[in-house]
């Protein structure tokens, strides 16, 4: 069976690439993919679902790939996809720049999924190459045309974005939600403006989290309400409005489902550490984090709640616990260099603590 050549379980992805694969036309096709685990030669792209690429292999066997995890697809036609091969060329050297240019050229000889898969390479390389506002601009259009799935490629590169391109991606946002009448592409959209005022000191990411967290709680049970909150609640914490996030955490935990739960665990956390001054209290924020590392050891917030178990550690003297926890966080899903280099850094400063008191 075919079937059994998958290495993802999930029935829709499956059926999807079934159908693709049998609706599609037997063209002798030799497109290129390569992925970030093989190259697949020879192969034959049949449909791309807003997250996964569908193609046949050279032996007519159905893949779907994420396409985050697909480096570049070559396609093999003469002439059309020529501007978007040499796009996926760039994009895969890392040219970021000139691949977003190639992409926004081949946009206009695109057909069907292939528009949504061009928008999507669009906003990765503009994102990558620190050109937020164009990759904000482009990412406008892809929630509206797919809204279900659009927070997969959010743009997220906030290093060495300047003033004045968080500015003009602001203002497309506030021009453009107003006219959005796809609840779901609203909060896509809502979600991204939120984030950009989380990397500021804006004053009105405080109010316009109040405001959002306001209006969802008409919506319980619907996942891109809980994205959203979450994103609202950290933008409280940010501003040290532990006590209004605190109750806007165990709202949300009330209903929401478990993929959610470790990212509200860990703001809970937060809260109770900002607001922590007795023993007890730092060790209730302890707890807190220590469910994230032993409930949901898969997430990626595991080192980093363990990392701020150390801190609550050190907190109440206990140094050599701190310094343990410290070690260990980094062996923990989610243990990334900046994990690893304030891992470092605690215990330097936390071996001079015991050093000290000796």
């Amino acid at each position: 069976m075919i079937w059994t050549r998958f290495k993802r379980t999930d029935a829709a992805v499956v059926l999807l690439a079934g159908l693709a694969f049998l609706c599609a036309p037997r063209s002798a096709q030799a497109d290129k993919i390569h992925t970030t685990a093989r190259v697949y030669p020879e192969a034959s792209v049949r449909h791309f679902d807003g997250e996964f690429v569908i193609f046949s292999t050279a032996k007519g066997d159905p893949v779907a790939r994420k396409l985050t995890d697909i480096e570049a697809i070559y396609v093999d036609s003469v002439d059309r996809f020529d501007e978007f091969n040499r796009a996926e060329q760039a994009f895969q050297q890392r040219r970021y720049h000139d691949a977003a240019m190639k992409y926004e050229k081949s946009l206009g000889r695109a057909r069907g999924f292939w528009k949504d898969l061009i928008r999507i390479r669009y906003v990765q390389a503009c994102d990558a190459a620190g050109d937020f506002d164009l990759a904000v601009k482009m990412y406008i259009t892809i929630s509206q045309s797919l809204p279900e799935k659009a927070d997969l490629f959010m743009p997220s590169n906030f290093k060495g974005v300047t003033a004045k391109r968080f500015d003009e991606a602001l203002r497309l946002l506030e021009d453009t939600l107003p006219k959005i009448t796809d609840q779901r592409a609203y909060w896509q959209l809502e979600a991204l403006r939120l984030t950009i005022l989380e990397q500021t000191e804006s004053d009105q990411a405080e109010k316009i989290a109040r405001e959002v967290i306001a209006r969802l709680r008409n919506h319980k049970g619907q996942d891109a309400r809980y994205r959203l909150q979450i994103i609202a609640i950290r933008v409280e914490i940010k501003h040290e409005q532990y006590e209004t996030a605190l109750g806007h955490i165990d709202e949300a935990l009330a209903d929401a489902g478990e993929r959610f739960l470790p990212q509200l665990i860990f703001l809970k956390g937060r809260c109770l550490y900002g607001l922590a001054q007795s023993r007890d209290e730092y060790i209730r924020a302890g707890l807190a984090f220590m469910r994230v590392v032993i409930h949901f050891p898969k997430s990626t917030l595991c080192a980093q709640s363990m990392y701020m178990a150390g801190q609550v550690h050190e907190k109440i003297s206990r140094i050599s616990k701190a310094i343990e926890l410290y070690e260990g966080c980094k062996e923990l899903a989610g243990a990334n260099d900046e994990i690893f280099r304030l891992a470092e850094a605690a215990v330097q400063s936390a071996e001079k603590l015991r050093s000290q008191s000796r």
